[in-house]
């Protein structure tokens, strides 16, 4: 029961990664990211752009390396909110309880519901990281903007890390936020080496941005709700009975 639970967290996780991509201040300035990744100047989060992107290969190991600098950032944060939940062992149901009504506020925000003010700054230190279409530039832009894309990353990361401390363990945290990762980043890596055939995509999904986040909060008020519930367990052997 428990590993299927995990299963359908783990995907819910990629899920929600995968539709932070599709948010409004990380999709419309993919070529700004990209951009400065291949170290043709313009800088993330300014609106300059310049969209010489340099060689596949070239692109595609500083995206790499740009992933895995906010992927460590997010790596870091649910190892620590699971070591937190850890000491939550004796109240375990009541933890859960409140990253429920957590997961379903963040999901109410997302969906526009419920816009909380807060939530809509970020910080970007963009300048000092090194320079542009290096290794440790994109790692280190990775990081920066892995601790400053509150606005995209905010209320699903949120949820996830309320979920990571609701009473299990650091590895808990750590591979939920791997997934989350994973969901943000493979886009990335996606773009690098497709940008061009994928434009009229990106452009596509830029047209409907506000569907996307109306669908990401649906999916976190609705896992919200089913975990306040205690139906998440339910639900997990419904989708994964063979697990």
């Amino acid at each position: 029961m428990e590993q299927v639970t995990q299963n359908l967290t783990f995907g819910t996780a990629l899920l929600l990664g995968l539709l932070s991509f599709f948010s409004p201040c990380i999709l419309p300035l993919l070529p700004v990211y990209l951009s400065y990744l291949a170290g043709h100047g313009g800088t993330p989060g300014t609106g300059q752009k310049d969209e010489s992107y340099g060689t596949g290969l070239h692109l595609f190991t500083r995206s790499l390396f740009f992933v895995l600098g906010f992927g460590l950032v997010f790596l870091l944060l649910g190892v620590g909110f699971g070591l937190i939940g850890t000491l939550w062992q004796a109240h375990r149901q009541a933890a859960e309880k409140m990253a429920a009504l957590l997961i379903m506020l963040m999901g109410a925000h997302m969906a526009g519901l419920l816009p909380l003010r807060a939530l809509y700054r970020t910080v970007t230190p963009l300048r000092p990281l090194g320079r542009p279409g290096t290794l440790s530039g994109a790692f280190l832009l990775g990081m920066a903007l892995g601790t400053g894309w509150t606005p995209c990353a905010g209320p699903a990361l949120a949820s996830l890390l309320a979920l990571a401390g609701s009473g299990r363990n650091a590895a808990y945290g750590a591979y939920l936020l791997a997934f989350y990762t994973a969901g943000l980043g493979l886009p990335f890596l996606l773009a690098a080496v497709l940008l061009e055939r994928l434009t009229p995509v990106w452009n596509l999904i830029r047209q409907h941005q506000e569907l996307v986040e109306s669908i990401s909060g649906g999916i976190l008020m609705a896992a919200g709700t089913l975990l306040l519930l205690g139906w998440w367990k339910k639900i997990a052997l419904i989708l994964l009975p063979g697990t």
